[in-house]
């Protein structure tokens, strides 16, 4: 193949991310449901026929590391020769169909140019319901993956443009939320739709040559730049645990270990000694999603910078035992897996942290802190399903204090469900949404703040159902830093006092009752005693910190000056 011409490559390269942000804000734009339009829970990518990763919109991380596997299992049940343009499949399952849960559902259509197939156009959207036992389908003490929702396996739902209404009516007759869930899903067909003709467009204006020689030199160019970053670092197994405090059926805490190899140019994140796999949801990572959040982290630490694509992963390798909670066995639950993913990137961070400390950050507040409230108001008949996740504080990091109300990094850019679009779509009133003064680590470089965002039931009742973590063992701190505040999810039931329930399995709140979400803060970087004076007694005047508690973790420098508010 001739040699390719670096500014035509630069072209294609931005043409196709430009395909895949379209995509994304197709979908969001088109969506029925607040976890999409207004979460942007989803994302977008284009995939070759190999299954090689060629574009990804910006969306959440531990999506865009679990998509490219889901073609696999699509091809293994319709080969790519019986494929025509105008079929789409669907599938969510994480086992059958290598889905991260069942909430999340994947639409894959292939892309003709001519009679050439050339790429899969791929997203990947939350649900707000899938089914299973309880409504949002987001489950803590589910201990079988039947509890947890309807499997679907890879199906072919369009075939040259012609929907198999048989396989669309089975899916939404299993879930709570049809109408939401069908204009879901026609959303994410349609940024698929939308590939196609942008994919078309660009292979009429450079050629099937170009456009494949692009990509491949893309792939090798990232691969390089890849290599050449992990090559700066000593040879030799770096290990370090993260503690999972509850399975979420009471199960005692475990930790989760990495065990990081480098050798020259290769980069092993091995999760091959674990607990074994435990009937709750909260204990298990699925094999898709540890390779997920392993790509994560390992481009975060090591090139943030460089566009994701499959020679970004050709150096990362994986290793997990079958049977474990990091590659659990059919039909052990999952759907809860965020925990362990934090768990997962948490461990290789601190790991790396004595080889890459001007790049690792301290602690952050956990997961997302998930919560789903679920609810009946008086004289309707269909129920309400409130879902998202929920930001918190950051790890302080090198020269810089942690970021304060930002979701988790497996979250990606993920934003909360603004208060008025709340108050609009359901029975609650958002009494509070606030920072939380001394929810921070302190050091050198303090952590981030978490939040707090209380909730009214205006009408009705509801359950709430979350799994929660970091609400025994704080955010850590790095190199003297303070480990940061924890989380806590308060409950007010049947006219008693608030109650902390961090793992909620349907606990139910009458009308009127109040429901206080409450996210941890960051882990503080380096010692307290060395941070600037100037910048404590400026989160003491901004309310960051208390007096108090700059006195007694900073010396009491950002105390107020008289005359000035504290």
């Amino acid at each position: 193949m001739p040699t390719v011409d670096p500014i035509t490559r630069e072209v294609v390269q931005n043409r196709l991310i430009s395909i895949v942000r379209e995509m994304s804000l197709t979908l969001q734009r088109a969506a029925y449901s607040p976890i999409i339009h207004e979460v942007k829970d989803y994302s977008s990518v284009l995939l070759r026929p190999n299954g090689d990763l060629v574009a990804e919109s910006e969306g959440i991380p531990s999506f865009l590391g679990a998509m490219p596997p889901t073609l696999t299992p699509v091809l293994a049940r319709y080969p790519a020769a019986s494929m025509a343009a105008g079929d789409v499949y669907v599938s969510n399952d994480p086992y059958l169909a290598n889905g991260t849960h069942k909430n999340d559902v994947n639409v894959l259509a292939p892309i003709f140019v001519g009679e050439r197939l050339v790429f899969f156009a791929v997203t990947k959207a939350h649900w707000s319901d899938i089914g299973g036992k309880d409504p949002g389908s987001w489950s803590p003490d589910a201990t079988s993956t039947y509890q947890e929702g309807l499997a679907i396996p890879p199906l072919r739902l369009y075939r040259s443009g012609e929907l198999n209404e048989e396989v669309l009516d089975l899916i939404l007759a299993n879930t709570r939320e049809p109408e939401d869930n069908h204009g879901d899903l026609m959303a994410q067909i349609a940024a698929c739709t939308v590939a196609g003709r942008r994919t078309e467009d660009l292979f009429q204006r450079y050629g099937g040559e170009a456009v494949a020689g692009s990509i491949d030199s893309l792939f090798d160019y990232v691969e390089a730049r890849m290599r050449a970053e992990i090559e700066r670092l000593p040879d030799g197994m770096y290990t370090a645990a993260e503690t999972i405090e509850s399975d979420g059926l009471g199960g005692p805490p475990f930790d989760v270990t990495a065990r990081v190899v480098i050798t020259g140019s290769d980069i092993l994140c091995d999760f091959s000694d674990q607990e074994p796999q435990r009937a709750a949801a909260g204990a298990n990572i699925n094999r898709v999603c540890l390779e997920a959040m392993c790509r994560v982290a390992v481009k975060c630490l090591l090139a943030p910078t460089l566009p994701a694509n499959q020679g970004l992963y050709r150096p990362v390798s994986v290793d997990a035992t079958v049977g474990t909670v990091t590659h659990p066995r059919h039909p052990a639950p999952c759907t809860t897996w965020g925990e362990m993913g934090y768990a997962v990137y948490e461990a290789i961070f601190a790991a790396l942290a004595p080889v890459l400390p001007d790049r690792v950050v301290a602690g952050i507040f956990g997961y997302g802190q998930t919560m789903a409230i679920a609810g009946h108001a008086s004289g309707h008949a269909s129920a309400w399903v409130h879902f998202m996740p929920y930001a918190g504080g950051w790890g302080g990091r090198q020269g810089k204090d942690g970021l304060s109300a930002v979701c988790p990094l497996l979250n990606g850019d993920n934003f909360n469900v603004p208060c008025e679009v709340i108050e609009h779509e359901f029975p609650l009133l958002v009494e509070r949404y606030e920072l939380v003064q001394d929810s921070a680590g302190a050091g050198r470089h303090r952590g981030g703040l978490g939040v707090r965002t209380d909730y009214r039931l205006l009408d009705g009742h509801a359950q709430v159902f979350a799994a929660f973590n970091r609400y025994c063992l704080p955010p850590r701190g790095l190199f003297g830093g303070d480990p940061g505040g924890l989380s806590a999810l308060m409950l007010e039931r049947d006219g008693g006092g608030l109650e902390n329930c961090p793992k909620s399995a349907g606990t139910i709140v009458r009308e009127g009752g109040l429901i206080s979400h409450r996210t941890g803060g960051g882990g503080g970087f380096g010692e307290p005693r060395e941070r600037d004076p100037a910048l404590v007694r400026r989160d003491v005047l901004d309310g960051y910190v208390s007096q108090a508690a700059a006195a007694s973790a900073y010396g009491a420098p950002g105390a107020a000056p008289a005359g000035e508010p504290a």
